[in-house]
Order: C-alpha cells, then structure tokens, then sequence
C-alpha cells in the first residue's frame, strides 16, 4: 500500500471518528434536551474534536500526502495548514453557539 494511500486510509478513519464522536458528544445531548431530560449535558472537547477530526480527515482523503499542511522542519503551520485550522476554529465556535443557543431556548442553562 502506497504511503498516498495510507494517507487517505487515515482521513477515511479519521472521518468517521469525527461522526461518531458528533453523534455521541452533540447529537445525543442535543435529542436529551428536545426530549426535555432533568440534565444534559455535553463536553466542550468535543466541539474542538469534532471539526479537527473532520477537516483534516477530509484534507486527507482529498489530498492523501500531495500537500503539506504543515513544516517539519520549523514545526510551523503551511498556508493549507493555517487554512484548515480556520475552518476548525469556526466550526467549533458556530457549532458550540448553536447548540448552546438551542439548549438556552429550550430552557437549559
């Protein structure tokens, strides 16, 4: 198996890691409060996990190792590399905004 291959062998995994934590960490609690249960609740790891686990998954699966996302040499981030840690960070903060938004309307502090 190609170092390529493996690379996007790991993205797939990594993929499907992120849905199953989403489903267990956001889905879950999310269903609990709909539900209307005495006590939720969700762990913010998780709103970090989840989209880093997801975006780098998928960069993997499209790009195997044809670009570096990051500088071994300087131990620094490439353009790709800031990129995707953007799109995670907006993901966790727009999920974790959501979620809470849902959780407040429904009555939950």
């Amino acid at each position: 198996m190609s170092e390529n291959t493996q690379h996007r062998m790991g993205g797939l995994l990594l993929v499907v890691l992120s849905l199953a934590v989403a489903w267990w960490g956001i889905w879950q609690p999310y269903q609990a409060a709909l539900a209307h249960q005495p006590d939720v609740r969700f762990h913010l790891k998780v709103f970090v996990l989840v989209p880093a686990a997801f975006a780098f998954g998928l960069f993997f699966i499209l790009f195997g190792n044809t670009m570096p996302y990051r500088n071994t040499a300087k131990g620094t981030f490439t353009i790709a590399g800031w990129v995707l840690m953007l799109v995670v960070t907006a993901v966790a903060f727009g999920t974790y905004s959501w979620l809470k938004a849902q959780f407040a309307g429904l009555g939950y502090r």
